[in-house]
């Protein structure tokens, strides 16, 4: 009897979670069917907004892929390019292609029976070049994507010497089945065409001798390359373009209004067109990607970007200090500061921002020596007129100061010759510090 009721009371437990199990499986499959809701209603969500946003080009080999049609589309405006060249009969070498002839060929239908364009009329419509000119992409976005893919591209033609010629504003269509291009030249400018309206007449682009294009591979390299590229060519072109890509809080700390960075740039010309990339680093953060590039003689460019060519940069990490410096500063001990700060202050001299280098310098010290910022200007380009890499010496203390002695050699040059002096410096409260040097 007692056995039979040890029975009954496990069948009735296991009937109660039997029941307990389908009433949480039910609660579970809900739960579950609003989660799945919610998650679609985000979905849908997001890909209205991606529908809205559907124009923007996001991918790189995408957007450099297009630049680089526009780039031989330019080489073709050239009168003097090669293949229009050759011998003739006569073996004299001459010009023995009309140009207009091979522009046809890269011309869309569309554009040509528009404008109702032949090989001599062309010239009308379509400015050509002297001598061969560079493209410097700005800004892209799609206009229709079916068959034949649309493009609405700007950008700035600059002479090889880096001269501004003239904006750019164009349709760049491929046909991705064919790899081949065409382009449709606008006057409109960039945002006068933003609620553009197309309508694709063309289900292909049909290939020839002068219309196929090869898609752009990208990486990290290539976009740090393109972006070190972009502000090369925008600061000996148009320097006011590059003055609007620094970050607002930098370029006003460093240069205050863009007359300063124009001063800046003129007394810096002939160091920024020997500018090479020589360094990279990527790093990625949730809302940006920082590209940090290295050139030739040491000086740093810092990109942020938080969309495809969409970025602020700053031209060194002293003027407005990075989160890392600062943890890495703050921990490390008085030497290692010494030791950050000089570098700090070799970067100004480096990247001749000798207003930072002489506003850091002991005031008895500075009113001694110079007496004003011009004589100290004089006294660097006299004394220090090329641009060094450090090698830390000897470090002691003096009282409340520490004196660092370094050794300077030129960047650019093979020789081991090194000039040395001493740093003395006295760290203040968090980045802050005073320095003088040895004079000589």
């Amino acid at each position: 009897m007692k056995k039979l009721k040890i029975i009954i009371i496990i069948f009735i437990i296991a009937i109660l979670l039997m029941v307990g199990g389908i009433i949480l499986l039910n609660k579970d499959n809900t739960e579950a069917s609003e989660e799945i809701v919610e998650t679609e209603e985000i979905m849908h969500a997001g890909e209205a907004e991606e529908e809205e946003k559907s124009d923007q080009i996001r991918d790189p080999e995408e957007f450099f892929t297009v630049s680089s049609c526009v780039s031989q589309y330019l080489d073709f405006l050239n009168k003097n390019y090669e293949i229009y060249y050759g011998y003739d009969d006569n073996n004299n070498y001459t010009q023995i292609t009309n140009p207009s002839e091979i522009i046809l060929e890269v011309l869309s239908e569309k554009y040509i029976k528009e404008k109702n364009i032949s090989k001599d009329n062309l010239q009308k419509y379509i400015q050509l070049f002297e001598d061969k000119v560079s493209f410097v992409p700005l800004k892209m976005r799609m206009i229709e994507n079916a068959e034949v893919q649309k493009y609405l591209v700007y950008g700035i033609i600059e002479s090889l010497d880096n001269k501004y010629l003239r904006d750019m504003y164009l349709f760049v269509n491929l046909d991705g089945l064919n790899t081949t291009f065409s382009i449709e030249p606008i006057e409109k400018k960039y945002n006068d065409i933003m609620d553009f309206e197309y309508i694709n007449e063309e289900s292909s682009i049909n290939p020839n001798d002068f219309n196929e294009y090869i898609p752009v591979e990208v990486d990290s390299e290539y976009m740090c390359r393109q972006y070190f590229n972009l502000y090369k060519d925008m600061t000996l072109a148009k320097p006011e373009m590059a003055y609007d890509f620094l970050d607002k809080d930098y370029r006003q700390q460093r240069f205050g209004d863009v007359s300063n960075y124009i001063k800046y740039l003129n007394d810096n010309q002939e160091y920024l067109t020997t500018l090479q990339l020589s360094q990279y680093l990527v790093n990625g953060y949730d809302e940006y990607t920082e590209y940090v590039c290295k050139d030739n003689e040491e000086n740093l460019y810092i990109f942020k970007e938080t969309a495809l060519m969409e970025f602020t940069m700053k031209l060194d990490t002293y003027t407005i200090p990075t989160d890392n410096f600062t943890k890495t500063y703050k921990v490390a001990n008085t030497q290692k500061k010494v030791m950050m700060n000089v570098d700090k202050w070799v970067q100004m001299l480096n990247a001749r921002d000798y207003t930072a280098a002489y506003k850091v310098l002991n005031e008895t010290f500075r009113n001694n020596n110079f007496g004003s910022e011009d004589k100290f200007v004089t006294y660097m380009r006299e004394h220090y007129p090329l641009r060094y890499k450090i090698e830390y010496a000897s470090f002691s203390e003096e009282g409340t100061s520490y004196v660092q002695h370094i050794k300077l050699q030129e960047i650019a040059s093979e020789s081991t010759e090194k000039k040395e002096l001493d740093i003395i410096m006295r760290l203040e409260d968090e980045l802050d510090f005073v320095m003088s040097f040895s004079i000589e």
